[in-house]
């Protein structure tokens, strides 16, 4: 079952949610693709500069786009949990509005041996986002393009 994987994407208000069936990865490794900078790279096209700890920097370089992503750890277990701020270098001001919870577990018994990877984009307790932001759009089409890069890259193996 190589080469196949389930995307669930939905957005209500400033929340983007994903969930994605990974056959025959395990969680471990579907983690790993959010905080391995080889990994990180196959797919989401970024240089990653990470310290998992929490407090630590989180920072996405996007060459081609001329952008970074900036972060701070939140949290981090080693195969299961990452939790970390979002914003762009370039909007300082909106920097740690959002955060991104990486979480990842076994797939159910009847779904086969792999993971099931949840992606959640939010707002940050105490955030004040406007209904007419367009961060919580770029959020969405951004993971639409890029979870099935990820997706897969490690299913292919």
């Amino acid at each position: 079952m190589a080469g196949r994987y389930e995307l669930a994407l939905a957005s209500e208000a400033a929340t983007v949610t994903a969930e994605l069936l990974l056959p025959g990865v395990p969680p471990g490794r579907a983690l790993a693709a959010f905080t391995d900078p080889e990994i990180v790279r196959s797919w989401w096209t970024a240089e990653l500069t990470v310290h998992l700890v929490p407090g630590g920097e989180y920072l996405a370089r996007f060459p081609a786009l001329g952008q970074t992503m900036i972060g701070v750890v939140e949290q981090y277990e080693p195969g299961r949990l990452l939790a970390f701020t979002w914003g762009w270098s370039h909007q300082p001001e909106a920097a740690g509005r959002y955060g991104v919870t990486v979480s990842a577990e076994p797939a159910a018994s009847g779904e086969g041996p792999g993971t099931r990877l949840e992606v959640v984009h939010a707002p940050r307790a105490g955030a004040e986002i406007a209904p007419d932001d367009p961060a919580p759009g770029e959020h969405l089409a951004g993971w639409e393009h890029f979870l099935p890069r990820m997706a897969a890259s490690l299913t292919a193996c």
